[in-house]
């Protein structure tokens, strides 16, 4: 760490503290988190390496961001510190990478885009165009989490209400987000085909939809604003040809056919893919890419589009960046930020437009706008 602390060319950083910490063995981590305005974390699978440093910044009252996309384990924390949290004034933040920060804000600033016609946001449409590679923690990630839905009794449990749905007073809200994804790849000339651009394109699954739709719901339960008492959420991945989806469906589903066997999975584990820590390298990155292209219905008729681009690797380079800036958000942008006190956050609730315009000035391209208005 000293290392590669002291090649850096910014002599502000190499004046930094370094703080030694093994998150495993608990008495060490009070030395981190009394130290630091805000903790952000890459270890993973978070339901095996993540409670202990959660717990002790919502002790301690220390800031907090990651980049999981484990919504049960969000889940299991919110229902374990959340009260802690809202009492020491602790922002936690997970999902503040590729899981799940361009779906979470696009549906914000679409959702803000009908509320300043007067209306609200009842329907989204996010077509995704992506290029990239899975990571070895990604990769662990998945097959934890699929091999423990396979064991009785081995996911975390909680009683009562989702936590997702957990407001900030503690109260359960009654939003409902109504998520609809492409089981089979299809051709996007069906009623779900909202811009000419993508007249001739096909979908299929995005593997990411399901946790991206729980932070959106999250976000939604937390927004005291709401008139509006559900959200119909649709994503998909949008393909050039038939070939592409197809090909990228079976091979979803094959992975997680193989990673269920647990023959396979040992195989696939120990040969074939890549371990924690490994990934595509430089070459294999520079070509990646993502894009979200969101469309928003209002109540009253208001249609409202937003696109999100990421010109570079977005699993890797720019999960760095936007973990980085959420970090700083929190860290030193609090006067700025739109929610006062502690408790668990989507980066939407916690950051907003602040994360937004942090984002969109190391290199993201955002906009907006109103399409129609039918009122």
């Amino acid at each position: 760490v000293k290392a590669r602390r002291d090649i850096l060319s910014f002599d502000q950083v190499k004046k930094l503290d370094i703080i030694l910490v093994d998150t495993s063995i608990r008495s060490t981590i009070p030395s981190l988190v009394q130290n630091t305005k805000c903790v952000m974390s890459t270890v993973g699978p978070f339901a095996l390496y993540g409670h202990n440093l959660v717990e002790f910044c919502a002790k301690y009252g220390t800031h907090y961001a990651d980049i999981t996309g484990e919504t049960t384990w969000v889940q299991e924390m919110i229902s374990k510190w959340q009260h802690v949290a809202k009492e020491t004034g602790a922002k936690l933040v997970s999902c503040c990478g590729l899981d799940c920060i361009p779906w979470d804000l696009s549906v914000l600033e679409l959702k803000k885009l009908c509320q300043e016609q007067n209306d609200e946001l009842i329907s989204v449409t996010c077509l995704d165009e992506f290029q990239g590679d899975m990571s070895g923690g990604t990769v662990a990630t998945m097959v934890y989490q699929i091999s423990q839905r396979s064991k009785p009794n081995a996911m975390p449990q909680w009683s009562g209400q989702d936590p997702l749905l957990q407001r900030s007073d503690g109260s359960c809200s009654s939003f409902k987000v109504k998520m609809n994804t492409p089981i089979i790849p299809s051709s996007t000339k069906t009623p779900q085909a909202i811009h000419p651009r993508f007249a001739n394109s096909w979908m299929s699954t995005f593997p990411m939809a399901k946790i991206n739709s729980s932070i959106v719901t999250r976000s939604q339960a937390l927004d005291p604003s709401n008139e509006a008492s559900s959200l119909a959420y649709f994503e998909c991945e949008v393909h050039p040809d038939f070939k592409s989806a197809w090909t990228r469906q079976l091979s979803l589903v094959g992975l997680v056919l193989a990673i269920l066997n647990p023959i396979s999975r040992f195989i696939l584990s120990t040969f074939v893919l890549p371990s924690p820590g490994q990934g595509a390298g430089p070459a294999k990155r520079k070509d990646n890419f993502l894009s979200v292209s969101a469309y928003g219905l209002g109540t009253k008729g208001t249609r409202v589009e937003s696109v999100m681009y990421f010109p570079r690797d977005a699993g890797y380079v720019d999960t760095a960046r936007m973990l980085s800036e959420s970090a700083i958000c929190l860290a030193m942008d609090g006067n700025n930020l739109p929610n006062v006190g502690g408790g668990f956050f989507t980066p939407a609730v916690a950051m907003g437009d602040v994360l937004l315009e942090r984002i969109v000035s190391t290199g993201t391209y955002f906009a907006s706008r109103i399409v129609q208005d039918d009122s």
